[in-house]
């Protein structure tokens, strides 16, 4: 049966990289997350290492393991400290301490192992399991590393999950190319180290390294560990012979100082010479075109030549560098944001990195090579370190990963290869007195262009090839430019599918206008987010054409192009403002509109506002009232605040819509009160110029000679003035039939004639309503199907009503409708005269 658990983190390899990393994240996110980090650290095998090599910390290596706070583990090893490296070539010897201040650490490596596995179980919600990572778990949609596959020995198959997987499974990792792809480098192996513990032995110079560089064979390194051990590395320049034993005793033995030959004769009779490859590979890029949801670390990452003792310091800067870049993040199951991390480390850690590499591998060729251009720099660079502190404090800072700047690597290259050249010609050569004479300078100046040479080929060895991992990275760094520039140009192509059912809701998609208007927390209608303008949305849709763009100001005042299906187009169909929607539109619309105020990142303040503003109008007393000016007041009181509202956003009068003003709702209820007065009155004089009209086109006409003269409204004007009557079939029409408004009045009156017979009687319930109850009595329906009727004179003149009507605005009609509504009838000039 498959078991499995989940993490947030989950790091492979428990050797230097691995328990620092779990180390430091757990401590340095514990107080700052909601929850703490759940980290796990798997490891092959938990029983303490044996290796050869990883013995010697250099003095960068000590600070970025006080930075993530585990200097105590050199205590508890009881490591020892060395002061420098003192270099010996023939009979000569020099030292090189490093800067002052600074001492690097050795001890043995299985217990600093183990002491940094310690540490990292005692870290906070950090689990160490040992278990054998056998593969990688990825999502089958997305293709994201989402866990890893393990095994025990003798035990059921396991599955870890993470938001987060971190390789640090060393020079050998098996899941390189699963997670860099088409990777620019394999590793190159580079050769071989031999090593062998010697006990009783007495360095040259105590508390210092010892490194000799030989002939015809590469440097020995000799240092002391704990318990009067001293470790010996010898580098094997190829291929290690059959008898290693053989080699060292007749080949490397004999050109080391005397003091160290007999305890190293003494171990090669009792212990066994072990030796290990070591490999050179540049460092990739990460978090761009490589496997999403896991990276490289360590070893599995960049590895260097051992002969510097760079690859634990590079190893623990980086874990400094990326632990902080790290604690800052919320959500490790956000990828884009875990990329920018790692595109970050990776030119956060280059100045290290880089120099310590290029150092390692140009002196590992330097002091192992042969041939007469090597032998003048060796001796150059010999003796340059040999003039003093001053010489040397800086190649020395530079190799004890004190000091990270490639610039000075190069200055300080130069200047030893510029000193090798001048030595050449200025100091004695070997076993001769006296400096070169001019007539020697010829052949000198053949030598120096051979050491010239020497340069570009030790430099072209391993500087190329980190150019040329520049070249290679930054060409994957514009395929990922234009791989990203596709997927945002074709947003669709490229979005991930989402292996649901089909929802049986319908999918709410407004408008483009909408959708970019709430992106930029703009005002916008509700129509658009009613069932009508979803209709609509779905309309343009499908013809709008979307590549079409156009360029729109900014709230900043800057251009830039919108897609044109964005903006809103007045050929479209008409939107409805929000004071006309109906309250069914209404509830269509506010919740919609919430939903995407909240998935276009509203502020959490500003949605909650706008949720307690559309409740309050809901619960409002006026919601449910039997007037509808009242509940029409609500929805206009809506749309005026929400939109100045917006206008306002940002100045230091603003205020919150939560709470409905009172005195604002009236207002919106007296503004509606009067728009419907005014449609009344002007339908009112409509009526009666319509009336007037039909009268005047059955008046009889006098007779002329073969014409027929028509009359117009004026000659209208002209019988009323008379008082005549006319007749209109069995209907009789008089000048007092009709009666505008008077003061006071809210309608327009008529009365039946004794003489109609195709009218009925006068009801009881024609007279219009008087006072409070005709203020707010909705207007009769006039229309030519009933006959006109005779009404009383009026009590005052029209021009007389109109000065009143001038003089006193808050009456229910308002004189300035009239006056022209009179006019576009042509009555004003005669009906309204005295």
């Amino acid at each position: 049966m498959l078991s499995s658990s989940s993490y947030d983190i989950l790091i492979v390899g428990a050797g230097v990289a691995g328990p620092a990393l779990a180390h430091a994240l757990a401590t340095k996110t514990y107080n700052k997350r909601n929850t703490p980090l759940r980290i796990a650290l798997l490891e092959r095998s938990l029983s303490k290492p044996d290796r050869i090599i990883a013995e010697l910390l250099q003095p960068g290596g000590v600070t970025a393991l006080k930075e993530l706070g585990l200097e105590s583990c050199l205590g508890e090893l009881g490591s020892v400290s060395l002061l420098g490296y003192h270099v010996l070539r023939g009979e000569q010897g020099i030292c090189t301490p490093f800067p002052e201040g600074h001492t690097a650490q050795a001890f043995d490596n299985g217990a600093f192992i183990m002491a940094l596995r310690d540490r990292a179980r005692r870290a906070p919600n950090v689990d160490v399991i040992e278990t054998t990572v056998t593969g990688l778990i990825e999502n089958k949609d997305t293709s994201r590393v989402i866990g890893v596959r393990t095994s025990k020995a003798g035990g059921q198959p396991e599955s870890y999950f993470a938001n987060l997987v971190v390789l640090a499974d060393g020079s050998l990792s098996k899941f390189r190319s699963a997670v860099l792809g088409n990777m620019p480098y394999e590793p190159s192996q580079e050769g071989y180290f031999a090593g062998l513990i010697v006990k009783d032995l007495k360095l040259p110079m105590p508390e210092y390294a010892t490194m000799a560089i030989l002939k015809g064979a590469g440097p020995v390194i000799v240092f002391e560990l704990p318990n009067n051990e001293y470790r010996v590395l010898i580098e094997l320049k190829q291929q290690p012979p059959l008898d290693l034993k053989e080699h060292i005793i007749h080949d490397i033995v004999p050109q080391l100082p005397s003091s160290l030959r007999v305890p190293i004769l003494n171990a090669l009779e009792t212990s066994r010479v072990r030796r290990v490859p070591h490999y050179y590979l540049p460092p990739t890029k990460q978090g761009g075109s490589s496997k999403a949801g896991t990276f490289l670390l360590g070893d599995s990452l960049n590895m260097r030549h051992p002969l510097t003792a760079g690859g634990m310091t590079v190893a623990l800067n980086d874990v400094v560098i990326l632990s902080d870049l790290l604690a800052h993040i919320e959500n490790f199951g956000n990828w884009d944001e875990i990329s920018a991390v790692l595109r970050k480390w990776h030119h956060m850690r280059k100045p290290l990195a880089y120099t310590i590499n290029v150092m390692s591998m140009s002196w590992a060729g330097l002091f192992a090579a042969d041939g007469e251009a090597f032998n003048i720099m060796q001796e150059g660079a010999f003796k340059f370190f040999g003039k003093g502190a001053e010489y040397s404090n800086e190649p020395m800072s530079l190799a004890a990963g004190i000091t990270h700047s490639p610039s000075l690597l190069a200055r300080n290259s130069l200047a030893i290869a510029i000193y090798s050249i001048w030595a050449l010609f200025a100091h004695p050569r070997p076993g001769n007195k006296y400096a070169p004479q001019i007539y020697e300078y010829p052949l000198l100046f053949i030598k120096a262009l051979n050491v010239r040479g020497g340069v570009k080929l030790l430099a072209s060895s391993h500087l190329a090839e980190e150019e040329n991992e520049q070249r290679q990275q930054a060409l994957r760094d514009e395929e990922e430019a234009a791989r990203l520039e596709e997927r945002k140009k074709n947003k669709s192509k490229y979005a991930p599918l989402i292996r649901a059912k089909v929802p049986s809701d319908p999918t709410i998609i407004p408008a483009q206008y909408a959708t970019r208007r709430l992106k930029a927390g703009e005002y916008c209608e509700l129509h658009y987010f009613t069932n009508k303008g979803l209709d609509d949305a779905k309309a343009s849709s499908l013809i709008a054409e979307p590549d079409a763009l156009v360029m729109l100001p900014s709230s900043d005042g800057i251009h830039s192009w919108v897609p044109a299906a964005a903006v809103k187009d007045p050929k479209a169909a008409p939107v409805t403002k929000d004071e006309h929607l109906s309250w069914e539109e209404f509830n269509e619309a506010a919740p919609r509109i919430i939903l995407f105020m909240k998935m276009h990142d509203w502020p959490e303040d500003r949605v909650q506002m706008h949720i307690h503003f559309w409740n309050a109008l809901q619960s409002h007393r006026w919601r449910h009232a039997p007037d509808s000016l009242k509940q029409r007041a609500l929805l206009l009181y809506q749309s005026q605040q929400r939109h100045r509202w917006h206008l306002t956003i940002g100045m230091v009068h603003g205020w919150s819509l939560e709470e409905i003003n009172q005195d604002l709702l009236l207002e919106a209820r007296e503004d509606l009160f009067n728009e419907q007065r005014e449609k009344q009155t002007v339908a009112a004089i409509k009526q009666a110029a319509a009336a007037f009209a039909v009268s005047n086109t059955e008046l009889p006409r006098p007779q002329q000679a073969g014409t027929a003269q028509k009359r117009s409204l004026p000659a209208m004007g002209e019988a009323m003035g008379s008082n005549k009557k006319f007749a209109l079939g069995e209907t009789r029409i008089e000048r007092s039939s009709v009666q505008l408004p008077a003061h006071g009045t809210d309608s327009t009156r008529y009365s039946q004639s004794e003489s109609t017979k195709v009218c009925g009687p006068k009801t009881a319930n024609s007279s219009a309503p008087r006072g409070r109850e005709r203020r707010d009595a909705q207007p009769r329906n006039m229309t030519l199907d009933i006959c006109a009727q005779d009404v009383e004179p009026p009590h005052m003149a029209p021009r007389d009503v109109l000065g009143h009507r001038k003089q006193n605005p808050l009456t229910p009609y308002r004189a300035e409708v009239w006056e022209r509504e009179l006019k576009r009838a042509g009555l004003s000039d005669r009906c309204l005269l005295r």
